[in-house]
């Protein structure tokens, strides 16, 4: 009988059984993530191989580490919407939650944009290739960048003062190099 009153008593607002709950869901999730995402990526590569399009299995193969993460974000969406939004640990959950979504969606464009560089591979009869490849990485860090500046206004970090703080530097070093 202790055991239950040991079980039913609540810490922060949830009962310790959900804790157990919440505990061994995310245990079996990064325990059996690569499992459950090969699974995942095995069941979509006999799709792609049907199409026998090289640039479908480039795409694919860009996008398989960011499905790999996929498992890990619908576990922590399904724990953050049993928790209650008001309560502290449910707030860090969404929050968690939140930070796992923007940096599966930033991850996702940032791979998506290798097998797309082929496209600008065509600009190359107009400008250098040097340019075409700056380009090419002056738009993967634009994402990373975008994805960091996500991250932190999740957190409630503001970005936009300290990009503007750095814009301010830019001018004073340009400024001075001149």
């Amino acid at each position: 009988m202790e055991l239950l009153q040991i079980i039913n008593q609540n810490f922060l607002g949830v009962e310790l059984s959900q804790y157990l709950f919440f505990f061994l869901l995310i245990l079996f999730a990064i325990l059996f993530n690569t499992f459950i995402a090969n699974f995942i990526v095995n069941r979509l590569k006999v799709f792609v191989k049907k199409t026998g399009n090289k640039i479908d299995d480039s795409l694919f193969n860009a996008l398989i580490p960011p499905c790999k993460l996929l498992p890990l974000v619908i576990v922590f969406f399904m724990i953050s919407l049993a928790f209650d939004k008001n309560s502290n640990l449910g707030f860090y959950f969404v929050k968690i939650n939140n930070s796992f979504a923007t940096i599966f969606v930033f991850w996702f464009m940032h791979r998506l944009l290798i097998p797309f560089s082929i496209f600008f591979v065509k600009l190359e009869n107009t400008l250098s290739k040097a340019l075409v490849a700056w380009i090419i990485n002056a738009i993967k860090y634009l994402i990373i960048f975008l994805g960091v500046a996500a991250l932190l206004e999740t957190w409630g970090i503001k970005v936009g003062p300290v990009i503007a703080g750095l814009g301010l530097l830019g001018v004073a070093v340009a400024l001075g190099a001149q």
